[in-house]
């Protein structure tokens, strides 16, 4: 990370940031370890404006601060059911070679270092620093004059473990905090500030400090020069991968829309009687997952593709007097990414995020109920801006109910190979499904039966994400579309169908 600290006529300042992070976990196969290395080349390129027949002076004063920690994880809860490591870690800085174009150097160097190197199998920390000036000067000519300066430098980290013992943490640290992930139970923390040695994050970096002036013989100094500092940009970063964990839902016959947690949201199931108005299809103890979802790097629109690096299965409870139950089971969701569509998220709005499945049933005299079209799903469904965030996953997905137990198929599992496959996406906005002419169950039990409204219809919104803060998740929404056709609901209700949207709560 670059920045511009401070400009003015004929001064500025700038400062760059690098951290280099590894840990290795225990590798029971055999042993093993990890090694990051990071190579810095960068250019700080400006022009410098002086008189006709004046001479100029640029005094340049280059520094770098920062930090080596190896952190051996030690029976702290984080190496088991392994211990700390014995084998070596290390990391290091080597020579920060500065060159520049532009005048000539008359004096000093823009070289640092090396800074310093740290191998350890126990815990380590090695704090360095190291500053050098150089003057520079030429000849003014009325028009600006290019100069650049460039340095050039390598860090590196390296995690040792074995068959039984974790790899040290290790970390080398100039002003930048790595956030290295996946980081369960805080089991990453040489990569912190102010972490070990108490440091100061503004503190730490590599910093150039300039100040230019112009010349006229017997003339006192003028400070009229005009330096304009332009840092080679950095290419934009991904966004990278946003585990997107299932929270669990509210309990009971029938959440309001505004509940917290995940929800599969039902019209056209029993309801009324005895238990009330039904309007939830699980008992709301959603499971499993993450989904992982990874992100590329916005383009001109803002908009960031989006991939569901892998398959992933979700499942939540049935209420145990569901007919054909069997004392425990479960509905099941199998997602996996569709490549042939584009998935996005919008990160500064202007895109819609809504999804809607509309199908005509075959009433109670038809024949059976035909197969999934992918044809009855629209996304995006029509205009408007969903805002800031606004997501659109295209996703592959199964449906299993399990009977006789409440745990779901794995994702290679055979159970799924006949399931019926579905084109759905996953998306932040609105999602409705609508079955026109349905098929309403024939029969009840002391007054509860299926609603006779017709369509039915079923509808829940998602909540956007954020781009700014993508790794962490914040609560976003996921909601897709399903409809049941000619479902066999059992007991003495008979035949239905049933319209459902599926609400996923990070």
């Amino acid at each position: 990370s670059d920045a511009v600290l401070s400009q003015g006529s004929g001064t500025f300042s700038t400062r760059l940031q690098q951290n280099v992070a590894t840990d290795c976990e225990a590798v029971p196969t055999g042993g093993g370890g990890i090694q990051a290395d990071a190579p810095t080349n960068y250019t700080i390129d400006f022009d410098l404006t002086c008189p006709a027949g004046s001479t100029y002076e640029i005094r340049v004063d280059t520094s770098a601060s920062g930090d080596l920690t190896i952190n051996r994880d030690n029976f702290d809860g984080c190496d088991l059911p392994f211990g700390g490591s014995t084998e070596t870690s290390s990391a290091s800085i080597g020579v920060m070679s500065g060159s520049h174009a532009g005048g000539t150097l008359a004096s000093g160097n823009l070289s640092l270092g090396p800074l310093g190197g740290l191998s350890s199998a126990p815990d380590a920390n090695l704090g360095v620093s190291d500053s050098s000036s150089a003057v520079i000067t030429g000849n003014g000519t009325g028009a600006a004059i290019s100069h650049s300066f460039t340095f050039s430098w390598d860090a590196s980290c390296s995690s040792n473990g074995d068959a039984f013992d974790t790899g040290s943490e290790c970390s080398v640290r100039l002003g930048l905090e790595s956030d290295l992930a996946p980081n369960g139970l805080d089991c990453m923390a040489a990569d912190d500030y102010p972490g070990v040695g108490g440091r100061t994050a503004a503190n730490d970096g590599h910093f150039v400090d300039v100040i230019a002036e112009c010349t006229f013989l017997g003339v006192p100094p003028t400070p009229t020069p005009q330096p304009t500092n332009s840092p080679t940009p950095t290419p934009p970063a991904p966004l990278g991968t946003l585990s997107f964990t299932v929270a669990t839902g509210q309990g009971g016959f029938c959440p309001s829309d505004s509940s917290s947690g995940s929800f599969l949201k039902t019209h056209g199931n029993p309801t009324g009687g005895i238990p009330g108005t039904v309007c939830s299809g699980t008992q709301g103890n959603f499971g499993s997952g993450p989904l992982a979802i990874d992100a590329g790097i916005p383009d001109i629109d803002g908009k960031a593709t989006l991939t569901l690096t892998s398959a992933v299965v979700l499942g939540a409870s049935l209420d145990g007097q569901t007919p054909n139950c069997g004392g425990s089971c479960a509905a099941c969701w199998r997602f996996e990414d569709d490549p042939s569509q584009t998935s996005f998220v919008d990160c500064d709005g202007g895109s819609n995020a809504d999804i809607t499945l509309l199908v005509d049933s075959n009433n109670t005299s038809a024949p059976p109920a035909p197969g999934f079209d992918s044809a009855w799903v629209s996304v995006p469904a029509g205009g408007g801006d969903d805002g800031v965030g606004a997501a659109i996953l295209h996703v592959k997905a199964k449906r299993l109910r399990i009977n006789g137990s409440s745990t779901c198929p794995a994702v290679g599992d055979s159970a799924w190979n006949s399931v019926t496959e579905e084109t759905v996406a996953l998306v932040t906005g609105q999602a409705t499904t609508t079955i026109n002419d349905r098929r309403q169950c024939s029969g009840s039990l002391f007054g509860t039966g299926c609603p006779g409204a017709n369509p039915y219809t079923v509808s829940l919104g998602g909540t956007n994400l954020d781009c700014s803060n993508w790794n962490t998740g914040s609560g976003g929404r996921l909601v897709t579309t399903f409809a049941n056709l000619d479902e066999n609901i059992g007991g003495s209700f008979g035949t239905g169908d049933i319209a459902q949207v599926l609400r996923l709560n990070d």
